[in-house]
C-alpha cells in the first residue's frame, strides 16, 4: 500500500486543500510581480521569460518558444506581437523555409534581459540561493508532476 493510500481520506483532503492554497498563493504572487514588472520595466514575467530565453538562445522562432515552454502557439504569437510592437525584438525571416521566423532581442530588449532586479527571476533566484539544492531538485520534480497531470486533466499534451 502507497503512502498516500494509508493515510485517510480526511488526512488526504486536508493536504490536498492546504496543497491549492499554497498554489492559488502562488499563482497570485506571480500575477501581481507580473503586473508590477511592467510597470517598472516595460514587460511582464512572460514577456521577459520569452525576452530572456531569447538572450540564452539566439535564433529561437516563435515554434520553439511555444514547445520550449509548452504553450500554444496562438499565446506565445500575441507575446511575440506585443513585444515586436513594444520593439522590444524583431523578426527576421528564415530564408530556408520562408514561413517562420527568427526571433531577435533589439537595444531595448537586451536592455530588459540584462535587468536584475524586481523581477519573477530575481525573487526564485534569491530563493534558489537559500534553499539546499537537492530541495530545489524535489520541488521542481513535483511541480513537473503536477503540471504533467493538470495538462492530462485539461485534455493538453504538451508536456
Amino acid at each position: 500500500m502507497k503512502a498516500n493510500q494509508a493515510r485517510g481520506s480526511g488526512q488526504d483532503s486536508e493536504l490536498t486543500l492546504e496543497f491549492m492554497q499554497v498554489l492559488w498563493v502562488l499563482d497570485e504572487s506571480l500575477e501581481r510581480l507580473s503586473r508590477q514588472m511592467k510597470t517598472k520595466i516595460g514587460v511582464t514575467g512572460p514577456q521577459r521569460m520569452v525576452i530572456r530565453l531569447i538572450n540564452q538562445t539566439p535564433g529561437l522562432t516563435a515554434k520553439d518558444l511555444a514547445q520550449t515552454l509548452h504553450l500554444h502557439a496562438s499565446t506565445i504569437s500575441g507575446i511575440v506581437r506585443r513585444l515586436e510592437s513594444e520593439s522590444f525584438l524583431i523578426r527576421i525571416p528564415n530564408l530556408r523555409d520562408g514561413r517562420s521566423w527568427f526571433l531577435q532581442l533589439t537595444e531595448a530588449g537586451n536592455h530588459i534581459a540584462a535587468e536584475e532586479t524586481g523581477t519573477v527571476e530575481s525573487a526564485v533566484r534569491g530563493m534558489i540561493g537559500s534553499i539546499a539544492r537537492k530541495d530545489v531538485e524535489r520541488t521542481k520534480q513535483v511541480l513537473e508532476q503536477l503540471s504533467r497531470k493538470l495538462f492530462e486533466e485539461a485534455k493538453f499534451s504538451s508536456l
